[in-house]
């Protein structure tokens, strides 16, 4: 998902006042209940009849039509500051967001490796691309810890017990949502060996059901 779900919620946290904000977040997550919903369905009937790429490029009409509206019609007027461009930019956390890249790419591309390609856990290249995330995350912590004037992750969050957990819990729904995301429908196609949209069919209940249970929370 590339970031959208959180900035989105971080533009609406930043844009919206505290009062009108709960129903911009209301709006926000009944469109994404009804995209999750649908798009599993949907996204296996394009899949098994146009091909699997229309699935991608039938999207580019609908972000070109949402960038031109964005652009001629959202004006946001932000407050006047002092800062000239080389302050503003001296804000920004260069080395934290550096070493956040690289650890966390060479993570993936280490287990992205070792699952394609199937190369073992020993093989030098997995084994150093681990071994290369380890380190840039000793060096990550280390930057926004002590050097960072302005921390992309402020490491005092993770001493307050309510961030804490909640960055704990957010992890492990997030787990449980993307393994199920990809297994699901590996085990309807591959095991079941049912198509591409009766496989989204089944994805509709788990997603859908989340946004149900809602009404009685």
């Amino acid at each position: 998902m590339t970031g959208q779900s959180s900035f989105s919620s971080i533009s609406v946290t930043d844009i919206i006042p505290l009062k009108q904000r709960g129903l911009y977040q209301g709006l926000a997550n009944i469109l994404f209940g009804l995209g999750s919903g649908i798009g599993g369905p949907v996204g296996g009937w394009i899949n098994d009849t146009f091909g699997w790429r229309t699935a991608f490029l039938i999207q580019i009409p609908i972000l070109v039509l949402s960038a031109v509206v964005i652009t001629f019609k959202v004006n946001i007027k932000l407050p006047e500051t002092k800062q000239t461009t080389r302050q503003k930019l001296a804000r920004i956390d260069y080395a934290g967001s550096f070493t956040l890249v690289v650890c966390v790419g060479s993570l993936l591309l280490g287990l992205s490796l070792k699952t394609g390609e199937d190369l073992e856990w020993n093989s030098p290249t997995v084994v150093g691309l681990l071994c290369l995330s380890a380190v840039f995350a000793i060096a990550f912590v280390s930057v926004e810890a002590k050097w960072a004037p302005e921390p992309v992750m402020p490491m005092r969050l993770l001493t307050m017990r309510t961030p804490f957990f909640v960055a704990l819990s957010n992890f492990c729904v997030s787990c449980y949502a993307f393994s199920t995301l990809y297994n699901v429908p590996l085990y309807f196609s591959a095991v079941r060996l049912n198509s591409a949209s009766e496989s989204g069919k089944y994805l509709c209940v788990r997603r859908c059901a989340p946004y149900a249970k809602v009404k009685y929370a």
